[in-house]
């Protein structure tokens, strides 16, 4: 990570553009005397997205925000006038981020290169209001990159667990490797998360799709968490595109700059994506991408303290590497854990957040018996928790969906990575050739014809994905038709559907639109990066913003409105 001066100089100029924000990475190291940033010729004295933070980076090794596009290193600086990636120092913690476990423990991850695993544990300093400070032990994981034709690189991921955390209250934390020669991290500030008892509101960032891009949002949650209006972000799949690439520089980029904008002092709730899945037909993920993915995820399920019973290093990896905490947050709420990391739900205040897959290869059996437990549960519990959202990281309904070509597209082209790599708005879409291709209609209808039952059964209030990179909402939905024709928000008779899918995408321009869909059922649609905001402080209304990235500008913003809130714990008819 950087130094507590580059850290202070980023926070007051790298993040006020908001967007990908330049990172300096002063304890990294070049090969070279690096050439300092402020004297550096064209084009390399335009790829700072503020003269500041360049100028205050000196000769550091960096991560400016403008060249991210182009240039797939973690860090870099200049040799001999030529771009030169720079290396992490061993035994110095990086990739600082936490991870929301429930609603009183989060987890403190961070990664440090070793040459072997440390034989002492990692360690947490957490210190509270009143200047408490208690050291923590936490455990490590040795991964090794198995990339086809790459020379393999060693990773040690770090977790320490805080638990017992008081509602909302500021804590501060540093972490270390277990290694002798170990050093301490700089200095975070975070707020502990809540339940829903505490009285407050519940504020929750959420978007899929993101990578290093200019136009991305990690500026806008950083900005967003200081301000205290969001307490936590969830991303619906499609991190960094792709976590693995360039032997897992492209992940190391991604995780430094997003850690020092927002995830070392917001909790993050990450959902798998196809570019971290390697299920999905057409997805060109490798199985170390996918491993990488969930082993660095792995935080929740230690702030809940699974154990697991494999015997080999890839099933210990699968079974207790988790998207947010293998399943057992069911419990919380009166319902079942899951027992996996596919599917699985979290309370987080006021809502209730279910994330599912959806994959059109998986036996949904097993899933859909969990599912009918938790959501039977979360009803009984809506006195206490009375918002229900349920995300995937594949909408159902979209106005992409409805253009001429779509439903007779090709699916394994609609599932897999290259239609998302010229995609900066929407999707794109390719014939179906073939006897034995599989359309995108057919693969939709089966996902509605699953979908649309629970989620009246159990009056679900929002369905949320990412996966098309664009906006999309729709008016009540009940069959794939606005329920009883009438649009409206206020008593809604069937769950709202939105399509929050372009957190900045690879590309993404730094131009906005929003305007009424031109499908039957949707409301307003829009191009361009963003996230969404839920906010609500009771069971009567839930407030949605749609937040545009290159401005931070709220461009759209709705609220479902429960005139009778008791009515929200029966099905919808």
């Amino acid at each position: 990570m950087f130094t507590p001066m580059a850290a202070a100089v980023a926070m007051l100029v790298g993040l006020a553009t908001a967007n990908q924000p330049d990172t300096i990475m002063s304890n990294h190291v070049a090969p070279c005397q690096c050439a300092v940033w402020s004297e550096a010729a064209a084009p390399y004295n335009a790829v700072w997205a503020l003269n500041a933070t360049r100028d205050a980076a000196g000769s550091s090794c960096a991560i400016p925000a403008l060249a991210s596009r182009t240039l797939n290193y973690n860090s870099w600086c200049l040799c001999a006038g030529k771009p030169t990636p720079c290396k992490a120092q061993n035994s110095v913690p990086e990739q600082v981020y936490i991870q929301l476990a429930s609603t009183d423990v989060v987890v403190a991850s961070f990664v440090t290169f070793e040459g072997t695993l440390p034989e002492e544990p990692p360690q947490g300093v957490l210190t509270d209001a009143s200047g408490k400070a208690t050291t923590l032990d936490g455990v490590a994981h040795w991964y090794t990159t198995s990339h086809a034709k790459e020379t393999p690189r060693n990773y040690v991921l770090n977790f320490v667990r805080f638990a017992d955390l008081a509602p909302r209250a500021k804590y501060t934390y540093k972490v270390k490797s277990g290694a002798s020669n170990g050093t301490w991290s700089e200095t975070f500030t975070f707020r502990a998360p809540y339940a829903a008892t505490d009285g407050g509101e519940t504020r929750i960032a959420i978007y899929g799709d993101m990578g290093n891009s200019e136009f991305n949002n990690q500026g806008n949650l950083g900005l967003d968490c200081s301000a205290g209006d969001i307490d936590a972000i969830l991303h619906m799949g499609d991190h960094a595109y792709n976590m693995g690439d360039d032997g897992d520089a492209r992940g190391d980029a991604y995780m430094n700059v997003f850690s020092s904008a927002a995830l070392s002092s917001c909790p993050w709730i990450p959902v798998i994506g196809n570019h971290e899945s390697t299920q999905c037909p057409g997805d060109e993920v490798d199985e170390s991408t996918h491993e990488r993915y969930l082993n660095q995820t792995w935080g929740a399920a230690y702030g809940q303290q699974l154990e697991s019973t494999a015997t080999s290093a890839l099933g210990h990896l699968l079974s207790r590497g988790s998207l947010l905490g293998a399943g057992v947050h069911g419990a919380n709420h009166g319902g079942a854990p899951s027992g996996t990391s596919q599917w699985y739900s979290v309370d987080l205040g006021l809502i209730h957040l279910v994330a599912l897959d959806l994959d059109p290869l998986l036996d949904k059996t097993v899933m859909t018996a969990w599912l009918e437990q938790d959501l039977a549960a979360a009803v009984a519990n809506r006195a206490v928790v009375p918002w229900i959202i349920v995300t995937s990281h594949f909408p159902i309904y979209n106005a992409d969906f409805e253009a001429p070509e779509a439903a007779n597209a090709s699916a394994a082209y609609y599932l897999g990575d290259e239609a998302e790599t010229f995609a900066i708005n929407g999707h794109n879409f390719v014939p179906c050739t073939g006897e034995d291709c599989v359309t995108v209609g057919s693969i939709l209808a089966s996902a509605q014809s699953f979908m649309n039952p629970i989620l009246a059964k159990y009056g679900v209030d929002v369905y949320d994905a990412g996966h098309v990179h664009s906006y999309d909402t729709t008016w009540p939905m009940c069959n794939g038709t606005i329920c009883d024709g009438v649009k409206s928000y206020v008593n809604p008779k069937g769950t709202i559907h939105i399509t929050e899918g372009n957190g900045g995408v690879p590309g993404v321009v730094g131009v906005n639109t929003v305007k009424p869909c031109k499908t039957a059922y949707g409301r307003n649609c829009g191009t361009g990066g963003a996230y969404g905001r839920f906010i609500t402080s009771n069971a009567t209304v839930l407030n949605y913003e749609h937040v545009e990235n290159p401005t931070g500008k709220v461009t759209d913003a709705w609220s479902i409105v429960k005139v009778a809130p008791t009515a929200s714990s029966v099905a919808f008819k």
